[in-house]
């Protein structure tokens, strides 16, 4: 009589191994802060962008961070900490080659809550600092070509991070948008 259950769970086990990738749903990287501490994706951009026309979204329109391609480029991964590492905030880094782009950068959780944005029009880089976070929830990246020539973005997430947001100007014009996450080079 055990060897019934033994079948069954082996039964589904292969069942699950024959199955095509796309069948299984998506498979996200998972941020752990012991094994995985980083992670990296390239946004490559083929074709440009300008995107000012859009400026009345900044007044009011709709979430800047709900678009599709070729305007933005989106990668998912899972917040998850790993047993016996400290809760910490986590950094989203996003980089690219010529000072007159504009990328803007979001991080949304799953969940719901207000994202994590950086949408300033100077350097080369964005930085988005997560404190406020949710174990075991997917959090999505998700860089706006806002105003973009055909370049390499790479998108850099750390945890725990070591990264610190400057403070050449006021910490932010209000809670939510911070000013000082576009203005590095580096």
């Amino acid at each position: 009589m055990r060897v019934r259950p033994f079948l069954a769970v082996a039964a589904a086990a292969a069942l699950v191994a024959t199955m095509p990738a796309h069948a299984k749903g998506p498979s996200y990287k998972t941020l752990d802060g012991k094994a995985t501490k980083t992670l990296t994706f390239k946004d490559t951009i083929t074709t440009p962008q300008d995107n000012d026309k859009d400026i009345s979204q900044l007044l009011g329109g709709p979430d800047r961070w709900d678009c599709s391609p070729p305007r933005c480029t989106k990668f998912t991964f899972i917040y998850k900490p790993a047993k016996g590492v400290k809760k910490a905030p986590f950094s989203v880094r996003i980089a690219w080659t010529y000072p007159v782009e504009d990328y803007d950068l979001y991080v949304v959780p799953d969940n719901g809550d207000t994202p994590g944005q950086c949408a300033t029009g100077a350097g080369t880089s964005e930085l988005v600092i997560e404190g406020d976070l949710f174990p075991g929830h997917k959090y999505t990246v998700v860089i706006d070509h806002y105003r973009a020539l055909p370049d390499t973005v790479t998108a850099t997430v750390k945890f725990p991070t070591t990264e610190k947001m400057p403070t050449t100007a006021p910490t932010a014009v209000d809670s939510k948008q911070p000013v000082n996450c576009g203005l590095s080079t580096s």
